[in-house]
């Protein structure tokens, strides 16, 4: 069992890459053996949007259950419409600490999904997490 999830996980991180060393969208996810196995580590480590987005990337899903893409998806629009009120409370969060001149940083999801993952609805989060300057 825990060769299978390493494998997985190894599965997961040259999609999450964008496939690596050369492979092709279609051999990585042909190489997947065990579906159940596969999704149940995905969700356990929050990537299904990640998934959903290198699935859209994807010219033949053939060997990709429906279900598991269709659940992927699901998730990734959740994450999206969570993150998009995030977004919205931050902007007005950010406004009230520009007026009343707080210095702060923002750490985590708020920073991370719009700058390094470039779509907020690749990276789930709960909070906001701002780093204060105090004086």
């Amino acid at each position: 069992m825990l060769q299978n999830d390493l494998q997985d996980l190894h599965l997961i991180c040259r999609i999450a890459n964008q496939y690596g060393n050369g492979d092709s969208q279609s051999d990585v996810f042909s190489s997947i053996q065990n579906w159940t196995s596969f999704a149940q580590l995905v969700h356990k480590n929050g990537l299904a949007p990640i998934i959903h987005q290198r699935f859209k990337e994807t010219s033949s899903t053939a060997s990709i259950p429906e279900s598991f893409i269709e659940e992927c998806q699901q998730i990734y629009y959740r994450v999206l419409s969570k993150n998009i009120i995030h977004f919205n409370l931050y902007q007005q969060i950010r406004e009230i600490l520009t007026v009343e001149n707080f210095h702060y940083i923002p750490l985590k999801g708020i920073a991370l999904s719009e700058f390094l993952y470039g779509d907020i609805g690749l990276r789930p989060m709960s909070d906001i997490d701002l780093l204060f300057r105090v004086y």
